[in-house]
């Protein structure tokens, strides 16, 4: 995140994340003297953040306990406050969803921990309207970012099923373009040298592991 946050800004400009979670983004921004906001409708993802922040001596940047979905609502009048809006929401229900194999067996359960109970949570509710809720945030952040800046999201895509393909970072990128003003402008790839390789599936059948996070780029062009 420190990295990305000064590729896309200057020394002591802003950075919003609407998704904060336990609070990479600000950790990072803290890291090359930027200043950034956090939303989030977990306090305890918060408190992890500010205990953190606090037992690696950086500076405690700006939270707020919200659903981002009230962005409007929270700056209210600030203008294109933002040099860039970096975030690394949910990817869609993939906590909710059954396990399988080797993963399944290590973890001694069939489902992962959801994020949170909130009904909120975009993580908590289905591929499709996941998207649009994604859109509706981005949509309402977009206002606050000053015209030229960015808009970077980290996502991973899913396991494909005999009815769609689950490539969520090319449904995100379709999304997300139908929001005015912005454009779609290419992604980095992220290597994830910490996931561990399972056989899925094998020796019956091919299921790929995925190694690597989507780093999707799009910019404010109006």
């Amino acid at each position: 995140m420190r990295n990305m946050i000064k590729f896309f800004t200057k020394e002591g400009g802003w950075v919003l994340d609407p998704f904060m979670g336990v609070g990479g983004t600000l950790l990072g921004a803290s890291l090359c003297k930027r200043n950034a906001v956090g939303i989030d409708i977990s306090e305890k993802y918060i408190e992890t953040y500010k205990e953190v922040s606090k037992k690696l001596g950086l500076k405690e940047q700006i939270t707020i306990v919200e659903d981002a979905k009230n962005i409007p609502f929270i700056f209210e009048d600030s203008g294109e406050l933002f040099d860039l809006i970096l975030t690394d929401p949910p990817y869609c229900n993939m906590q909710a969803r059954l396990k399988t194999g080797d993963k399944a067996k290590k973890a001694g359960k069939r489902f992962s921990t959801p994020f949170t109970e909130d009904p909120r949570d975009i993580g908590n509710i289905e591929y499709s309207a996941y998207l649009q809720a994604l859109k509706e945030i981005i949509e309402k952040a977009v206002p606050f970012l000053k015209k030229g800046k960015y808009v970077v999201v980290f996502t991973k895509d899913l396991q494909p099923n005999e009815n769609h393909h689950n490539m969520l970072h090319a449904d995100i990128v379709l999304t997300l373009s139908k929001v005015k003003g912005l454009s779609f402008k290419g992604y980095k790839i992220w290597f994830d040298k910490a996931q561990n390789l399972y056989p899925f599936g094998y020796p019956f059948a091919y299921v790929s592991n995925q190694f690597h996070q989507f780093i999707l780029i799009f910019r404010k062009e109006a």
